[in-house]
């Protein structure tokens, strides 16, 4: 049985509809304006590069311009997802492939101590982290 929207233009109602939506429901704000910790990455679909992500207009503009589409109005705000790790997932992860029940001869006080040096590690790899589009703000482009 094939889908409701499976022809392009279907498609990109679909998808204008959801953007309109999200646009509604967003705070709308110049980058000034815009929390510091939600701009330190913008995502747009218009940017062909870096997933849709990047750190100033000047490169969306200009991305924009040398490929001959309207640079957007304005762009979404990001939230920071910084590494981490969970040691009941590690912990299960490693028991499986052991005996049944082999997990519970780990006591919660290990677990604790597994789980506070993983959280120490991770806040040492602070180079390391992700954004995530998050549709919170809609920022006025500068052009």
């Amino acid at each position: 049985m094939r889908g409701l929207c499976d022809n392009p233009e279907c498609r990109e109602k679909s998808e204008q509809e959801a953007e309109n939506k999200r646009y509604v429901k967003a705070v709308k704000c110049s980058h000034v304006e815009c929390p510091d910790d939600k701009k330190e990455m913008m995502y747009s679909e218009s940017y062909g590069y870096n997933d849709g992500y990047f750190t100033d207009f000047d490169d969306l503009i200009e991305y924009c311009e040398s490929e001959d589409i309207p640079v957007p109005d304005y762009c979404w705000s990001t939230t920071q997802i910084d590494m981490s790790m969970d040691a009941d997932s590690l912990i299960d992860s490693a028991y499986k492939e052991l005996y049944e029940d082999a997990e519970d001869n780990i006591s919660d006080e290990d677990r604790k101590e597994l789980q506070n040096f993983l959280d120490k590690w991770c806040e040492k790899q602070s180079s390391i982290s992700a954004y995530s589009v998050d549709y919170k703000y809609a920022i006025k482009v500068e052009k």
